[in-house]
């Protein structure tokens, strides 16, 4: 008996790795410490820096849906939702990696990211980073999966933490992250909050096709860049988003 349940779960455990997955998630960005510290003229085109910095912490409060593909040893997370235009006609808003495509392949241990800055694409090729997370006991239910908390401590100052499912052990997630004893299904960090609203298991075998439009960057040049242009208010890596308020 012992021997056929050990059995019935390595089969089980087996169907489930070698599947297909789809995960809807929901992201808000919070950058409202950023927003307080920006400085801004007084009269910005009829506009005052006030009300500027108030029209941007309300879009930052509206969730985004992204969707997370993977056939096991690939994955591409992007957004899925059309685009919302900004209610005020006299303000263009861009959320620099909002509209990101990020493409991960877990055998070779890397990634590649496409996105858009400043009118232009970019293509950004890394390894895969590692994060050092402690694992707890506490749980939570998310998208109707048990999940364990895990928190990184990789940078003190930016605490992340970490829902993650034993049922489905692969060890991604959203973005880039990674390396924990499941997928996972939720994120919180100073800069944003993912949850994921649905998982589905898909019979057929995904291709994913890794993104191919852009100028060739590392991410430290991709960083270099937004630093440059936006004057410290760019990400600090690929998984944190950065603003730029542009008035006509």
């Amino acid at each position: 008996m012992k021997k056929l349940l050990t059995l019935v779960f390595a089969v089980s455990v087996f169907f489930c790795q070698s599947q297909s997955i789809s995960i809807k998630y929901m992201e808000t960005v919070d950058i409202s410490s950023e927003i307080d510290a920006m400085e801004m003229p007084d009269d910005l085109g009829g506009l005052s820096a006030m009300f500027i910095k108030q029209l941007i912490s309300s879009s930052m409060d509206k969730a985004s849906q992204f969707e997370l593909l993977s056939n096991n040893e690939e994955t591409i997370y992007q957004k899925i939702d059309s685009e919302t235009d900004n209610e005020n006609s006299n303000i263009s808003m861009t959320i620099s990696g909002n509209n990101d495509i990020i493409y991960t392949n877990y055998k070779e241990k890397s990634y590649t990211q496409q996105s858009d800055f400043m009118s232009r694409k970019f293509l950004i090729n890394g390894e895969l980073p590692q994060y050092d997370w402690v694992l707890t006991e506490e749980t939570e239910e998310v998208a109707g999966y048990k999940c364990k908390k895990a928190i990184n401590l990789s940078t003190p100052a930016d605490t992340i933490y970490a829902w993650y499912t034993e049922r489905i052990p692969h060890q991604y997630g959203p973005k880039q992250y990674n390396g924990l004893p499941g997928i996972i299904l939720k994120l919180i960090s100073p800069a944003f909050i993912i949850e994921a609203s649905s998982v589905a298991i898909l019979e057929e075998n995904l291709e994913i096709k890794k993104p191919t439009k852009g100028k060739k960057v590392t991410q430290e040049e991709f960083d270099k860049i937004q630093e440059e242009k936006m004057g410290g208010y760019g990400g600090q890596d690929g998984n944190e988003p950065s603003i730029k308020v542009i008035t006509m």
